[in-house]
């Protein structure tokens, strides 16, 4: 239960999931895009890119934040 646990909450396997929910229906989107706007025809992989971004989106903070706590606990140690 703790593994599943540490899966769930973990932002780094958050922010690959997403990424690779961008870069994969990217593909399909930037492969007809022109013909799906033209004909306003939406498939799956447009919902799953737009989940894609708004889950990526979601993640930053978590990261972001993070990285700050190492670069201000980096700061610490260089200062003592």
């Amino acid at each position: 239960m703790k593994a599943l646990k540490w899966i769930s909450e973990n932002s780094w396997i958050h922010l690959l999931v997403s990424l690779i929910l961008v870069i994969t229906s990217g593909q399909e989107v930037l492969a007809d895009v022109m013909g799906d706007l033209t004909a306003m025809r939406m498939g799956s992989h447009h919902g799953v890119f737009i989940l894609g971004l708004f889950h990526l989106l979601k993640t930053l903070p978590d990261i972001l934040g993070n990285l700050r706590e190492v670069q201000g606990n980096a700061e610490k140690v260089k200062g003592k």
